[in-house]
């Protein structure tokens, strides 16, 4: 098994985790309203609920971060074409 197999077959994260997985993508975290969001000085994205990190891979957890960021591109490519 791959160390990457490895962590992806592990029970879930824990804050800690997903704060390390974040910042080893150039983000911060914040935990509000039972949701984990990433951050930056410009820029908050949703990435999960919190209460599902317990159950949720590391691939997992960046995936919905690469979701997030997808998302938030479309909605500033949308609001451009508005202007």
């Amino acid at each position: 098994m791959s160390e990457n197999n490895a962590i992806d077959a592990c029970d879930g994260l824990d804050v800690s985790a997903a704060r390390d997985l974040l910042r080893q993508q150039g983000y911060g975290m914040c935990c509000r309203f039972g949701h984990v969001h990433a951050t930056t000085d410009t820029q908050e994205l949703h990435v999960c609920i919190l209460a599902d990190l317990a159950t949720m891979s590391s691939s997992r957890f960046l995936a919905g971060l690469d979701e997030a960021m997808k998302q938030s591109l479309q909605l500033a490519l949308s609001l451009e074409h508005r202007g």
